[in-house]
C-alpha cells in the first residue's frame, strides 16, 4: 500500500531538476515550445508556480513510498474556487521506472483522491499531454473525464513543415 511522505528539502532539489527537464521535454514534444527555449521556459514556469520552493503555500509535494521503498513523487495544489468549492489540481505524478506497470499508479491516484477528500475538496483536476497514452488510460480508469480539449495543426511554410 502506498503512503505519501512530505518531500525532504534534499529530495526536493533533485525533484526540481527532474520536473524542470521533464516539463521542458513534454512541452517540446507536444509542440508547445521549441527545444532551444523549452528548458528556460520550464524553469521560469516552475519558479512562478513554486516561488517558495517546497514551502510554497497550498502546494503539496510528496515522496511516494511502498513499505520502505521510495517509488515515486506527487505534486498537487489546493485551489479555492469563486463558489467556495475546493479543487486539488495534480501537477505531477511520477512512478519510478522500476515500479511502473505494477499497479502503483492506480494506488497513488486512489491515495491522492483520499487526500483531496481529507482536505475537503470537491474535485480533483489535472492536465495530461495528449501523447501520454498510459496516463490518459489510468485517469480514465480512475473516473476522470475530459473537461477541455486543445487541438493544433502545424502550418506549412513554403511547402515545408514548420
Amino acid at each position: 500500500m502506498v503512503e505519501f511522505v512530505r518531500m525532504s528539502k534534499d529530495d526536493f532539489d533533485k525533484y526540481l531538476s527532474y520536473i524542470t527537464k521533464n516539463y521542458a521535454d513534454e512541452k517540446a514534444k507536444a509542440g508547445n515550445w521549441s527545444r532551444e527555449n523549452a528548458f528556460e521556459l520550464a524553469k521560469q514556469t516552475i519558479h512562478k508556480l513554486l516561488p517558495d520552493g517546497i514551502d510554497t503555500e497550498r502546494h503539496y509535494i510528496y515522496s511516494i513510498y511502498n513499505n520502505s521503498d521510495q517509488i515515486g513523487t506527487l505534486w498537487f495544489k489546493l485551489n479555492e474556487q469563486q463558489d467556495s468549492s475546493k479543487t486539488a489540481f495534480l501537477y505531477d505524478i511520477f512512478i519510478y521506472k522500476g515500479y511502473q506497470g505494477k499497479g502503483y499508479g492506480e494506488q497513488t491516484m486512489k491515495k491522492f483522491e483520499d487526500k483531496a477528500k481529507e482536505l475537503k475538496c470537491d474535485r480533483i483536476s489535472l492536465h495530461v499531454f495528449a501523447h501520454n497514452n498510459p496516463a490518459i488510460s489510468l485517469y480514465k480508469k480512475m473516473g476522470c473525464k475530459i473537461t477541455n480539449l486543445v487541438m493544433s495543426k502545424e502550418i506549412l511554410k513554403n511547402g515545408i513543415t514548420a
